[in-house]
């Protein structure tokens, strides 16, 4: 049985951090040295940024290990339009407290509308756009936040992939960068996305979906009859129409979908989520990549001459900007080649972006210019671009 990709989830368990001792007594013993703290924090994530910021206001000496060279993870990254009261019939800002409303209050204050982001909090009015931000705002909050207190940021540090954990017994006492830095400390919480540090420590965890059977429940596993994410028309997945023994074209797994229940290793689709605008004067037009192939976007041709839609961004962040993803099935997710990143290498896993990325770049750059895509939508896709 042939089928298309579809989302999925990733699961993944994640051991608790040893946080009883961020209330315990006062600090004792003798004083660190600029590698030897009290905690150990790796992935400079939201969570990583806060767990650190909370941790030096409770006295404690922080170490923030970033593997990349930016703090605040996706929300640095691309996701400045927060899902807070953007939905009909649903409010979730009062669930918004601590660090993170504090957070949002500065973004606030970046703007000048601190005032009305108040006056919203004490009404409990809906109003999502005063929950919404571009990246670098985000971004220069967060550093802000860290820069306030003594937390040693150690960026463009990754783990090594020989040797990174010292353990005693079933606790962590070092970890290793690939740059050489040995960092020890007294708990270490991972806070990246992957879990590298929760593998790296030999902590047991799942990749990809659990069946039913494994707690007794009815709704895990491979979901072959549901209706979520389905293309709304039928298209043929071979090379040539009908003929199976043509082989199926690009982003179509020849696979059988699975038992209904079952387990399998499929994780929820990656994508790169994009700042773009269709301001004239910030915005880099989408080109095509070197290595484009327009073999690649034979599925999205056929949607579209079946009649499908694929919409385009709508500016909701400040300045004549969106947030963009893989919000439909063609139009930013490469589903189903980032089953294997999570245990992959380094280098395999940088093969892996860069053939989403060429992707994504190629598909965006379809999009606004192939005949295939009606001329009303290349007219609008082509309004965006990347910001400069």
């Amino acid at each position: 049985m042939k089928h298309f990709a579809y989302k999925v989830r990733l699961i993944l368990i994640y051991a608790a951090a040893v946080w009883q001792w961020l209330g315990g007594g006062a600090c004792h013993g003798a004083a660190f040295n600029d590698h030897d703290v009290d905690i150990c924090i790796y992935g400079a994530t939201s969570a990583g940024v806060v767990a650190a910021v909370q941790a030096a206001r409770l006295g404690r000496s922080v170490t923030l290990v970033e593997p990349g060279l930016h703090l605040g993870g996706m929300s640095a990254e691309g996701l400045g339009g927060t899902d807070i009261d953007n939905h009909p019939g649903f409010q979730n800002s009062p669930a918004v407290g601590g660090l993170a409303l504090e957070f949002y209050r500065r973004v606030s204050e970046r703007y000048g509308r601190v005032a009305e982001f108040d006056a919203m909090r004490e009404s409990l009015e809906r109003e999502p756009s005063l929950w919404q931000f571009e990246p670098h705002v985000a971004e220069e909050v967060f550093n802000q936040m860290v820069s306030e207190r003594s937390i040693r940021v150690l960026r463009g540090s990754r783990l090594a992939e020989e040797a990174p954990v010292a353990k005693k017994d079933a606790r962590i006492v070092r970890i290793r960068c690939a740059n050489g830095v040995d960092i020890r400390a007294k708990c270490f919480i991972d806070a990246t996305y992957e879990g590298d540090l929760l593998a790296a420590a030999g902590i047991r965890f799942a990749i990809g979906r659990e069946g039913n059977a494994v707690y007794g429940e009815t709704k895990n596993g491979v979901r072959n009859d549901t209706t979520h994410a389905q293309f709304d028309r039928r298209i043929d997945p071979y090379v040539i129409p009908g003929d199976a023994s043509s082989g199926v074209i690009f982003g179509v797994l020849d696979k059988p979908v699975g038992t209904n229940g079952d387990p399998d290793d499929s994780i929820q689709a990656y994508c790169f989520r994009l700042c773009v605008t269709t301001d004239a004067h910030n915005r880099l037009p989408f080109t095509k990549p070197e290595s484009y192939d327009p073999a690649h976007y034979e599925l999205q041709r056929r949607y579209l001459a079946a009649g499908g839609r694929i919409g385009w961004p709508k500016a909701f962040l400040p300045k004549n900007k969106a947030d963009f993803s893989g919000w439909h099935q063609l139009a930013g997710n490469l589903i189903g080649w980032n089953h294997a990143y999570a245990l992959a290498s380094y280098d395999e896993r940088s093969e892996m972006l860069k053939v989403s990325r060429e992707y994504v770049q190629g598909l965006y750059w379809f999009l606004a210019n192939d005949p295939a895509a009606p001329e009303g939508m290349r007219r609008e896709w082509a309004r965006w671009g990347l910001c400069r």
